[in-house]
């Protein structure tokens, strides 16, 4: 009788020990990526953190939205990029400069108008920023372009 007690109540406390650290081991284990420059792994454990990190925790998602983000800018990953930064940009985290990142992550996809409404907006908090206002500059430009019906696609 005491056997079988026992057993329900080991796997119940090793199912509460295993779920409430989840996020946080694969948070951890992606700032160890991170810092060793491994950012395509650092970017799949803040993916797997972000996921299982609960909805209500609004500044950890966002902290690792934009960790997740960086890394995929990183290697190149503009559409996930752009993605993980609008997940930042929404839970207010990264600053001004989540903005600016997604705008340019949008300039490289080619959708201009996203990306001049994401540098209007980022300099309307930094009006001194060269970065923006050439990025701005140049999604007019390509957006005159295109319309234009150039030899020269991006």
């Amino acid at each position: 009788m005491r056997k079988a007690l026992l057993f329900p109540a080991g796997i119940l406390a090793l199912l509460l020990i295993l779920s409430g650290c989840g996020a946080d081991n694969y948070a951890r284990k992606a700032e160890e990526f991170y810092a060793i420059g491994e950012y395509f792994d650092a970017a799949e454990e803040f993916k797997k953190a972000y996921s299982h990190t609960p909805v209500k925790e609004k500044a950890k998602r966002g902290e690792r939205a934009w960790k997740m983000a960086e890394c995929y800018r990183r290697i190149g990953y503009s559409a996930k990029a752009a993605g993980a930064y609008r997940n930042a940009v929404r839970y207010n985290t990264g600053g001004p400069e989540a903005v600016l990142r997604l705008a340019q992550m949008q300039q490289w996809m080619g959708k201009y108008n996203d990306a001049i409404k994401n540098y209007t907006l980022y300099l309307d908090s930094i009006p001194s920023s060269l970065e923006a206002q050439n990025g701005l500059e140049g999604c007019r430009r390509a957006t005159i372009r295109t319309r234009k019906g150039s030899l020269y696609t991006i």
